[in-house]
């Protein structure tokens, strides 16, 4: 049964059989070792392969992960959101100074944000709140306090779930 697409709609999972066109609902079985999907039609139960193992370690080759970029062109106070974010993009940042909030959202230990940071043709001033989830730097690489007028500046940060900080971990500027 060759499978075209998959789509999760309401905790159910359709997908589209080549071969008909149909849209056939799938019931999720849990195995003893992995989730597979079975299709509803009379006289078969047909397993679509290429799910992942849950309860296993298992290494993938060749796969993307597609970023997930939220862009806005200017705040006063940005707060990337960890649920949806992995790289959080200021377009032309116009405020004369940005105070970035904790990222909401409930970030996993190892997590990266990565903010990528151009202003409007002025430089502007940053802040960065240290509270509970907010940002840290160490004494190798500090926390960037101005942006550069016109130029691109990278910032990636790594979340440390036990000080439940999103710690500095590089920055480039002047791109």
């Amino acid at each position: 049964m060759p499978v075209s697409r998959i789509y999760p709609i309401d905790d159910k999972i359709y997908f589209i059989d080549i071969e008909t066109g149909a849209i056939k609902l799938l019931d999720i079985v849990k195995g003893s070792q992995s989730v597979h999907a079975s299709r509803h039609e009379t006289g078969g139960a047909d397993v679509i392969t290429g799910f992942a193992d849950l309860t296993t370690a298992q290494t993938f080759t060749n796969k993307r992960i597609t970023k997930r970029v939220v862009s806005i062109a200017s705040h006063a106070a940005p707060t990337p959101d960890s649920d949806i974010t992995d790289i959080y993009t200021i377009t032309a940042l116009a405020e004369a100074t940005a105070t970035f909030g904790a990222p909401t959202g409930t970030p996993t230990a190892g997590q990266m944000l990565l903010i990528r940071i151009k202003d409007d043709g002025t430089a502007r001033i940053l802040a960065w709140n240290n509270g509970v989830g907010g940002y840290r730097a160490g004494t190798d690489v500090i926390l960037p306090l101005i942006t550069i007028a016109t130029k691109t500046m990278y910032i990636l940060f790594i979340y440390n779930a036990v000080a439940s900080k999103w710690d500095l971990a590089e920055v480039v500027g002047g791109i």
